[in-house]
């Protein structure tokens, strides 16, 4: 179900007010809201990217960590194995 839609004033430049009618009259919105709410909704996805892709790089780094004490762990191990002694 769609949000409930709010009424507000926002005061842009004269520049960034031309750009939106030039994007409008190039039908790539319908109206300044319709550009304004694009280019929120935008900022908000890509601020959710940006904080996975900073949750992932943590797990990765984790997981890289993790597979450093495996790989001392099973050296460690292979150290201390005594050889096998074929006995004729």
């Amino acid at each position: 179900m769609p949000s409930k839609k709010i009424q507000l004033s926002i005061t842009l430049d004269e520049d960034q007010i031309a750009w939106m009618d030039k994007e409008i009259a190039d039908n790539r919105f319908a109206t300044r809201s319709h550009a304004i709410v694009y280019a929120i909704s935008r900022l908000m996805k890509e601020k959710s990217e940006l904080e996975n892709l900073s949750t992932l790089r943590n797990e990765i780094a984790h997981l890289l960590a993790y597979t450093d004490e495996v790989k001392k762990a099973i050296e460690s191990i292979k150290a201390k194995e005594t050889p096998i002694v074929k006995v004729k």
